[in-house]
């Protein structure tokens, strides 16, 4: 019933062996494929030039997503998330739609602007 391990066929046998030898002295080369990107560590800290930039251009934008912002600018999501928050509470953005999971921000409506400044 029981019996060894199976014995490995031919084809087998070299492929372990290439595997073996590629792992001890030369480089694999990987194949990359063409619809990602490899990008460098996202910043967590955010200085006050980006902050700057993303108060002038996210009321521009028709809607604005934390993703938006955070592929935009390369920060992290957590980050974007708390940027957006504080640009509601600044009356840049408006808060569209959204759940739990993620929010859509818009630019305040003129009627919200006039009552704001009056």
């Amino acid at each position: 019933m029981g019996g060894g391990a199976k014995k490995k066929s031919i084809a087998m046998a070299e492929k372990a062996q290439r595997r073996s030898t590629t792992k001890d002295g030369e480089e694999k080369e990987k194949k990359e494929s063409s619809g990602t990107q490899k990008t460098g560590p996202k910043s967590v800290a955010i200085g006050d030039e980006l902050m700057k930039t993303i108060k002038k251009e996210a009321p521009k934008m028709n809607a604005v997503t934390p993703y938006v912002i955070a592929s935009k600018y390369n920060i992290k999501l957590s980050s974007a998330k708390t940027i957006l928050r504080e640009l509601e509470k600044a009356n840049l953005l408006r808060k569209a739609c959204g759940n739990h999971r993620v929010s859509v921000y818009a630019p305040p409506s003129k009627k919200a602007e006039e009552t704001a400044a009056a």
